[in-house]
């Protein structure tokens, strides 16, 4: 049997790392504190001199959901007036978090208890490749007849257990209009502060293995979890997948709670017809 590439995030080439680098200092390390400096006019670029922080003076934790905290970014702005600098606390955007299933908590970059995140990434292929969909799959997965009546083609694991908290994705197609994502089952929504863009995934030549994981049928049943992450679409295991079990998506209030009505409607389309819930492939 095909065995499974694990590869946890700092493992990952410069090109299939990009969504997942939004932490690295200018050194090149990973920190969960970055500051950023931001000259309101640019001729006084010479002003621009490293900010020391008073050294009794504790850096604040931002709040995340059910209570975790995480170390906030610090902004420092040189301002024309004073010439002198202005630290402000940000609070990370919400889709900057992971979560451990473990821990049940909330973290940037990695785990406290359980070091970084892992990634189960795709097999690269070129865009625009006939049938690139499911040549994109990760070793020690299949696509074959799912075990879900009338659901079409469905993903499963063919070779290791694949662990809680593996990461898959991100989810690929084409940025496409409200109204075409809304006729299509193969369909997400990404939360921007301007507003929503949808991602779908019709086109084989512009997809990703993703498009065939079928939607669980109840919450019990699911062993994969939505989320965005980065401006993207990724799932989560959330249980141990064993060999021959297939790979079901399920969507909780994290991921859909700054979404529209149209997420709604899409995820009725694309996980029920009648009294069943499918997928179409």
């Amino acid at each position: 049997m095909d065995q499974q590439k694990f590869v946890k995030k700092e493992e990952l080439e410069d090109e299939d790392f990009l969504l997942f680098n939004s932490n690295k200092t200018p050194s090149g390390e990973t920190s969960q504190s970055v500051t950023h400096i931001s000259p309101v006019d640019q001729q006084d670029e010479e002003l621009l001199k490293p900010v020391k922080e008073e050294e009794d003076e504790e850096p604040e934790e931002d709040e995340y959901p059910g209570g975790e905290t995480s170390s906030s970014v610090r902004r420092v702005i040189i301002t024309d007036e004073h010439k002198q600098p202005v630290i402000k606390d940000e609070e990370p955007e919400d889709d900057n978090y992971l979560y451990c299933e473990d821990c049940r908590s909330f973290f940037i970059s990695e785990c406290e208890v359980h070091g970084p995140a892992l990634f189960i990434h795709d097999t690269l292929v070129p865009m625009g490749v006939n049938d690139r969909a499911r040549q994109t799959l990760p070793p020690g997965l299949e696509i074959r007849k799912s075990g879900i009546p009338n659901a079409g083609l469905g993903v499963f694991n063919k070779g290791e257990t694949v662990p809680a908290d593996a990461h898959f994705g991100p989810y690929q197609g084409d940025l496409v209009a409200r109204e075409e994502a809304m006729n299509s089952v193969y369909s997400w929504v990404i939360y921007k502060r301007q507003g929503e863009e949808y991602i779908d995934a019709k086109k084989e030549t512009h997809a990703n293995w993703m498009r065939y994981v079928n939607c669980a049928r109840s919450g019990e049943e699911k062993n994969l979890i939505v989320f965005q992450y980065q401006g993207g679409i990724l799932y989560r295991s959330c249980k141990p997948i064993k060999p021959g079990q297939e790979l079901l998506v399920w969507c909780e209030e994290e991921y859909t709670k700054h979404l529209s009505l149209t997420f709604d409607y899409l995820w009725n389309k694309k996980s029920t017809n009648g009294d069943h819930f499918i997928f179409t492939a």
